[in-house]
């Protein structure tokens, strides 16, 4: 019988030839190239960031990456960072750059309040009930949005049709753009959320369960181990929850449709649910437990990568800091809006650190209590920087990128939250046992308050083990998060996403509950009990005969 040849025996030129052959077959695509549209849903920052991220890893395995972008976001965004990679379509979405500057800027000013942590700011924002004359800037701002695709369907419905793509991927934080994937275009597609579920809002969407019992609402600053009055105001946060955004923002959306003359009998929350996969930036990292449907996937931290070489400016300043290692304060909403008077408030508090600190920076006036323990930068390499050995400290304001850099990394943290979910991450950052936060609004923070709670969570090392730990979970995962991501987004262009759909859905509220059954085993109980009565009474009569 004639042996196999070993490889180790073959000439050298069959051997380099052999290689080639494998490395060939290993980088070649897994599977047929396709076509997928990316949209983007005029938010910009981490929302188009995360987009980007898996539009490139699906670009490495071979398919064409077609990114619908709106023109008033190309200062943003910066598209010719991509250009070899994606191709783009580019509409005029009704939005001129100095108004959503204006909305940026005004954002950023009422973060300041306290305001954005509150849901009751949302709730008035959603029913028109506010009597803040900016709230009509907000309210133009998401009335353009909604009607942006009216506008793109006009110059570019005929030619995003006939490239026929295979699937859509859509941010999720904005519906029309399933919405577009579903009426306009006819094509299955992913939403993407970059974040978690927002307390049950992404869940209801995606008709994923959300037991009121033990998942808190979004910004209520419940945990999952809530009183008997916390689970009642957390359930009366999810029935406002509801109308904001089930009745009132998705209502507005429907009506949008018409304008398309191509609005299908589904209802847009229907079309949020009929959606092949939900993939979100989040995990049970930093979630609390709770149940998951088969469609929504979990890939939490996908902007995260291991730390690269610092350059040398920022080499040298961390090597300086000896065994007291370095702080990291990028508190990266604050950046365009702070006065010197909360300049001075930080600076004075970073002055009286024992350890040196890395500021993300960007205004020209150096704050006047700014300590020689300080260095300004208006970039910083947060990520590489995070996987320092001499970074000791984290402070930040709570976005989910950030919050998972910090696990991945196991660095403890401290919080300066200003609005939206940055509250709620900051919160399971506290329950994880690896960082501390201010609550309430950043005027209320003072140098002394701010010097005190990052020497608390600094000194005390329980907060450095716990940081660990939650590194040490999260880097077990046989797959890296963007390789999940792509993983499941192959998987339904492939065989479809129906078959990770439950019959949820489907059902009616009572069905759901299981309120039939119950009303049924209360009417069999009853005439039991009608029965028994019956039979009792007439025994009764014929012994007194």
């Amino acid at each position: 019988m004639t042996g196999i040849q070993s490889p180790c025996s073959l000439p050298w030129g069959q051997r380099l030839l052999l290689f080639v052959m494998v490395m060939t077959c290993i980088n070649m695509p897994c599977a047929e190239s396709k076509n997928i549209l990316i949209v983007d849903s005029l938010i910009g920052g981490s929302h188009y960031q995360l987009l980007t991220l898996i539009g490139k890893d699906l670009a490495e395995k071979g398919h064409n990456i077609t990114v619908l972008l709106g023109d008033c976001m190309l200062s943003v965004t910066d598209p010719a960072k991509h250009k070899d990679i994606f191709h783009f379509e580019i509409y005029d979405c009704q939005v001129t750059t100095e108004e959503m500057l204006a909305v940026s800027n005004l954002f950023g000013k009422l973060s300041l309040t306290g305001e954005l942590s509150s849901f009751t700011w949302y709730v008035k924002l959603g029913l028109g009930i506010s009597n803040d004359p900016d709230i009509a800037l907000i309210n133009k701002y998401y009335t353009c949005v909604t009607k942006m695709f009216a506008a793109m369907k006009d110059s570019h419905h005929d030619r995003l049709k006939a490239i026929n793509f295979d699937l859509v991927v859509c941010d999720n934080f904005c519906p029309w753009c399933s919405v577009l994937a579903h009426d306009i275009l006819d094509r299955p597609y992913v939403n993407v959320a970059n974040g978690g579920f927002l307390g049950t809002r992404y869940s209801r969407w995606g008709n994923t369960p959300s037991p009121m019992s033990y998942v808190p609402e979004y910004i209520t600053n419940f945990t999952d181990s809530m009183t008997f009055l916390q689970r009642l105001r957390n359930h009366l946060m999810h029935l406002l929850s509801l109308l904001v955004y089930d009745v009132m923002n998705l209502s507005t959306t429907n009506k949008v449709r018409g304008l398309w003359g191509k609005q299908t009998s589904l209802s847009t929350r229907e079309i949020m649910g009929a959606s092949s996969l939900y993939i979100m930036n989040w995990d049970f990292h930093l979630e609390y437990p709770r149940p998951l449907q088969q469609n929504v996937v979990l890939c939490g931290g996908m902007s995260v990568t291991e730390a690269k070489p610092l350059s040398q400016e920022f080499e040298t300043f961390v090597q300086g800091s000896g065994d007291e290692g370095v702080l990291v304060f990028s508190v990266s909403t604050l950046v365009n809006i702070m006065d010197d008077k909360m300049a001075d408030m930080i600076a004075g508090a970073l002055a009286r650190l024992p350890f040196r600190v890395i500021w993300k920076y960007m205004s020209e006036r150096r704050p006047a209590t700014l300590g020689n323990n300080t260095m300004l930068a208006s970039w910083i390499p947060q990520n590489d920087l995070l996987g320092h050995n001499k970074t000791r400290l984290f402070v930040f304001h709570g976005g989910v990128n950030g919050a998972y850099e910090a696990i991945f990394h196991g660095v403890p943290v401290v919080g300066i939250p200003l609005f939206a979910d940055q509250v709620d991450n900051m919160l399971r950052l506290r329950s994880r046992g690896m960082a501390e936060y201010f609550e309430g609004s950043i005027r209320e923070v003072t140098t002394d308050g701010l010097y005190e709670k990052i020497m608390k969570v600094a000194t005390n090392p329980s907060y450095k083990e716990n940081a660990e730990c939650a590194s040490a979970r999260f880097r077990s995962q046989s797959q890296s998060p963007r390789e999940r991501a792509e993983f499941w987004i192959e998987h339904v262009m492939a065989h479809g996403g129906e078959h990770l759909h439950s019959n949820r859905g489907d059902m009616t509220w009572v069905q759901l509950n299981l309120l039939d059954i119950a009303a049924a085993l209360i009417a069999v109980s009853v005439a039991l009990v009608l029965m028994l009565r019956y039979w009792c009474t007439a025994l009764s009569k014929e012994v007194e005969l």
